[in-house]
């Protein structure tokens, strides 16, 4: 579990976070959006703590093949939005710093 939690630290930290399966991949460009916990303990003080993390989320590379190469920072190949070569949009949050 801290090898999962330490990998999503990194993946918020590039904002990107990958979920694979043996089908495949997707690459999620991800911000923060909240984070909850609980804690409901029985009569002996034993329970459950809850933790709860909402990450505002889009796909940005799916991949039906996992050889596919990984992209996103945490894969070591960046990617550009579609929508920054297809529209006048300026901003683009981390992508800010590519120039023409």
């Amino acid at each position: 579990m801290a090898d999962w939690l330490d990998d999503l630290a990194g993946g918020m930290a590039s904002h990107d976070v990958a979920v694979e399966s043996p089908e495949g991949y997707v690459t999620f460009g991800v911000g923060a959006s909240g984070v909850r916990m609980s804690f409901d303990p029985g009569e002996d003080g034993v329970g459950d703590l809850e933790v709860t993390f909402e990450l505002r989320a889009k796909p940005i590379f799916v991949a039906g093949d996992p050889e596919k190469s990984k992209v996103g920072a945490r894969g070591g190949v960046g990617f550009v939005p579609v929508e920054m070569l297809t529209t006048d949009r300026e901003t683009f949050h981390c992508y800010n710093w590519l120039d023409d």
